[in-house]
């Protein structure tokens, strides 16, 4: 079967807070979510077509976190060359 839409996607970050003060600044409307089982919180960007976008983070540092990758100030622009991206859309 092919892929016929996409229903999320889903951008991790080290600090949710950051990220949610980042694409709020942006001009998207993002709404807090929730804690999760393995960890993560998260904040959704809802769009009128029913997709959305997941900013996701870890609640604490942990060697699970550090499983998905850097968390630490020095790669701030690897973490955040989503927010690039996402600015195209707003013209959809």
């Amino acid at each position: 079967m092919a892929v016929q839409a996409i229903d999320h996607l889903v951008i991790m970050f080290p600090d949710l807070e950051t990220a949610i003060r980042d694409y709020t600044e942006l001009g998207f409307t993002v709404v807090r979510g929730g804690s999760h089982p393995a960890g993560t919180h998260n904040a959704l960007i809802a769009f009128a077509d029913g997709a959305y976008v997941e900013l996701i983070a870890f609640e604490r540092r942990s060697r699970r976190a550090s499983a998905f990758g850097p968390t630490d100030t020095d790669c701030a622009g690897l973490w955040r060359s989503p927010i690039r991206l996402t600015r195209s859309w707003r013209r959809f």
